[in-house]
């Protein structure tokens, strides 16, 4: 599920034989997930593609828009334990000569097993992760484990707690949670309390995306605007606004009625380039809130992988 939040690539398959293909996708040209706290006005970005050595240009993009970077440093093992991938000292200290935080995100890159593992070992995590941001001066941690099982529940906000208490309140401590606009308790949305969440952590990151999903058998926009609110509405009587950080897509769904990828992210800065390529059209969509861009790729047309 998780679409971070930063600059996305794809490769996609264009042999697409007389198809007609669809893109919902969100307009928006930030480069960051924002929300207006009692300090004011808390922009940050995920850096999740491209190569580590991109990050100072890409983040240098955004102007002077960012308070935080969250960079795709840390990941969950086999066992459960810290992985450190990509970490360069040079752009920390360079985010910091431009008064930017970096707090690096902890993912399980979606998988089950990885999550209950990293759940059921956080003792020994959370002192590897206090070395690690410590010994790198960073600037706190988000946490982003997705896909496991409410029945992790309690044991996931006692993480987060166990981490708040290790690291000093200068620190990030934030937890990026699912969006949750029925207010469910079952399946791996219920994994995230966020009354208690909240309590023990900086703020929650409330990814208000992926209300269509690859594989969907719906094809729909990765975040309608009933789908935005309603996961609102849910997170604030929940939790205290100051504790509540919007996620915003920046990229959208490809439906292509192939099962291989129908429904693979694709950045919203692509669209235009397809519909002029395949004199596609675009339209608002009332009810979702959102545009979709219609095209057809022909049986002929392009052949091969291309990269947008």
């Amino acid at each position: 599920m998780k679409s971070k939040h930063g600059w996305r690539r794809l490769v996609v398959a264009l042999v697409v034989v007389g198809a007609m293909c669809q893109v919902s996708f969100v307009y928006k040209n930030e480069v960051y997930a924002g929300a207006t706290t009692a300090q004011g006005k808390f922009n940050m970005s995920y850096l999740f593609s491209g190569a580590p050595s991109t990050y100072t240009s890409q983040v240098n993009k955004s102007g002077d828009t960012l308070d935080v970077v969250s960079p795709s440093y840390y990941h969950v093992n086999e066992e459960g334990r810290l992985e450190v991938t990509d970490l360069q000292a040079s752009f920390i200290t360079e985010m910091h000569r431009q008064g930017k935080r970096v707090v690096p995100f902890l993912s399980n890159d979606f998988d089950r097993t990885l999550g209950e593992k990293a759940i059921e070992a956080r003792e020994t995590l959370v002192k590897e992760l206090v070395a690690s941001i410590r010994a790198n001066q960073l600037d706190g941690i988000q946490l982003d484990i997705e896909n496991v099982g409410a029945a992790y529940r309690d044991e996931y906000t006692d993480f987060v707690e166990m981490l708040r208490a290790e690291l000093p309140s200068t620190m990030e401590v934030s937890v990026a949670v699912a969006a949750n606009p029925t207010g469910s308790i079952a399946n791996w949305i219920g994994l995230y309390d966020y009354n208690a969440l909240a309590a023990v952590s900086d703020y929650l990151m409330v990814m208000t995306y992926d209300e269509s999903y690859p594989g969907d058998p719906t094809p729909g926009p990765v975040a309608s605007l009933p789908f935005v609110e309603k996961s609102i509405q849910y997170a604030l009587s929940q939790a205290p606004a100051n504790k509540i950080v919007l996620g915003m897509p920046l990229y959208g769904r490809y439906w292509n009625q192939d099962p291989a990828s129908d429904g693979a992210g694709i950045a919203a800065r692509s669209v235009q380039k397809l519909v002029d390529q395949y004199n596609g059209t675009i339209r608002y969509d009332g009810a979702s809130q959102s545009p979709v861009a219609t095209f057809t790729i022909g049986s002929t047309d392009g052949e091969g992988n291309r990269e947008w």
